[in-house]
């Protein structure tokens, strides 16, 4: 018993001493000491061991205080990598990724439609790919897939788009690759992407909702993923927003997906096109009208597509208040293939919103886009295997 309450104190103080040293530029074994209440023998020692491991390098000479110039120490991001998978698309991306989230190798492989053991097979190809192009020791690896996650156990519960139920994905992956894996649903690890990575780092709670061909929210409260208890939390795209509206792949009528999400914008404008003859949309044959037709025809003013944009917006306010009115979360982001239409879906969901939750509460609600692009879900799924195998940042 003494000799585990021994491993977790030292594992527990080299995490806070590599936390130090990664979020400073430099820093000296003195003032790790003086940050983390850690007596200078135990600052030196474990300090030492990460030399060895490769995570921390000695980066020079600081001011001298009037004796003998201290030895800065840095954080080395290079030393080890990380392999990330988005499975959410209608191609399968991967990335290797250092330790401070920056992209060095990319593969690809096609997935429209792909379901069941073709889409484990495909997964399987990305991920050899990727670990062929590492050139550094692997931490792990990071998976984002759409569904429902068991997040400690790794089984894909059920995920609709890509034909599993019950998948024990970790189990597989880390059977055939011999590596730590994660897995979560992409929606939760883009919001620790967001955490992580984002433009406002300053509060340790925020909503992240993605949509693209599905709508789905990522919570951080407190610092920590928010999965609640069956891992569910955050499933807004399959609440019901429109009373007997479209019906939904869930079985349900009116989902927020049927009536907000891209592909939902893309079905609706194929419908309107076809009797708006002044609409810049029925140019095209209205069954041809793709995602980036609708795009084109905002940004030029086409009233049609404004409409359904901005009517869009307020369906999406609707699944937002509930999360405002419930979770009182300030900073809320919307990421995905959505935001390229700019302000002016956030105009209408900030114009909607303070009519469906208690104004006060509208009015302090930050809402914004992420900056971190169609690489999202990949860093989320990085920071995920940083947090849980390093502690960091």
């Amino acid at each position: 018993m003494k000799k585990a309450t021994r491993q977790f104190t030292k594992t527990h103080n080299t995490r806070l001493i590599l936390k130090a040293i990664y979020n400073s530029e430099s820093i000296s074994r003195a003032d790790l000491s003086r940050l983390t209440h850690l007596t200078p023998a135990t600052v030196s020692d474990l300090v030492e061991d990460l030399i060895r491991s490769g995570l921390v390098k000695e980066v020079g000479y600081g001011a001298s205080a009037g004796g003998k110039p201290p030895i800065l120490l840095s954080f080395d991001p290079d030393s080890r990598q990380i392999v990330s998978a988005d499975l959410s698309g209608e191609s399968f991306c991967g990335a290797v990724v250092n330790l401070q989230g920056e992209i060095v190798a990319r593969a690809q492989v096609a997935a429209k439609e792909c379901r069941g053991e073709q889409a484990l097979k495909l997964t399987y190809d990305l991920l050899d790919d990727l670990l062929r192009q590492c050139t550094a020791p692997v931490v792990g690896i990071g998976i984002g897939t759409p569904g429902l996650i068991h997040v400690t156990k790794g089984v894909v519960r059920k995920a609709v788009n890509l034909g599993w139920h019950d998948l024990p994905l970790k189990q597989l992956l880390q059977e055939r690759y011999r590596h730590v894996v994660y897995v979560g649903n992409d929606s939760h690890v883009a919001a620790m992407a967001e955490f992580t990575y984002g433009s406002d780092r300053e509060s340790d709670n925020l909503i992240l909702i993605k949509i693209g061909q599905g709508i789905g929210a990522g919570i951080v409260l407190n610092g920590e993923p928010y999965y609640g208890d069956g891992f569910g939390a955050g499933e807004i795209g399959h609440v019901t927003v429109l009373e007997n509206g479209p019906p939904c792949t869930c079985g349900n009528l009116g989902c927020l997906e049927t009536v907000a999400s891209v592909r939902a914008l893309v079905h609706a404008a194929r419908q309107q096109a076809a009797i708006n003859p002044d609409s810049l949309l029925h140019r095209s044959s209205p069954n041809e009208i793709v995602f980036d037709d609708l795009l084109v025809a905002y940004r030029e003013g086409d009233p049609l597509t404004q409409s359904l944009v901005h009517q869009a917006g307020r369906y999406l306010a609707v699944g937002i208040a509930g999360l405002v009115g419930m979770l009182n979360v300030h900073h809320i982001v919307i990421a995905g293939e959505i935001s390229r239409f700019g302000e002016g879906l956030l105009d209408a969901v900030r114009h909607e919103l303070p009519q469906r939750v208690l104004p006060v509460m509208a009015e302090h609600t930050q809402l914004a886009y992420s900056p971190l692009g169609e690489d999202i879900v990949l860093l989320g799924a990085a920071a995920l295997i940083l947090a849980q195998e390093l502690g960091l940042p």
